[in-house]
Formats: structure tokens, sequence, C-alpha cells
């Protein structure tokens, strides 16, 4: 997945419209639109406001992160105790198949 793709897949996960996330990081949202349409590069700085509005690092927006912490971390929240009990068990289930 590529950068702008990153970035757009990451801003509709925590429910910015385009918008409302174009004003954070003071950028008009068409400059946003076509950044992440890739018919623009992200600047670095821009980069570096998107990764402390996300709250991810810079190497999980280039895709240099092996995990995904900050987005399980972010998603933690929302789980149910029912789907944490179904987690768990899957997290067991596998475990014990890679034994």
């Amino acid at each position: 997945m590529k950068i702008n793709q990153r970035v757009a897949r990451l801003r509709k996960e925590r429910g910015y419209t385009q918008k409302e996330f174009a004003e954070l990081i003071l950028m008009d949202d068409s400059t946003l639109s076509k950044s992440e349409s890739g018919k623009r590069a992200f600047r670095d700085y821009e980069l570096e406001k998107i990764a402390d509005i996300l709250d991810v690092s810079l190497d999980f927006l280039f895709n240099r992160s092996k995990t995904k912490p900050d987005i399980i971390v972010f998603h933690l929240n929302e789980i149910t105790e029912e789907t944490e009990k179904e987690l768990l068990h899957f997290i067991e289930n596998r475990r014990n198949s890679q034994k």
C-alpha cells in the first residue's frame, strides 16, 4: 500500500472527512484530495502533522512498521466483551497451531 492510500485509509478509519482532516493539517481539501489520490506527493511537514493527528509513527505511514499497534490500540475502546473473548480464543488457537 502506498503512503497516499495509507493516509486516506487511516483518515477514514478515524472518521474524518477530507474537509475536516484538511483543516487539521492546514491544507486545502482539494490539495488533500490530490495527495490522497496520488496526483500530488505529501510534503514532509504535512506527513509529520498527519502522523501526529492520526497518532501513528512516520514509520507506520511509510509502511516500515511490521505491526499495527497504534491501529489496535485505537480500536480497543470499540471492542465489546464478546469480541474480546473471540479475539483471545483466536489468538490461543493460532498459537497452538504454530507449535
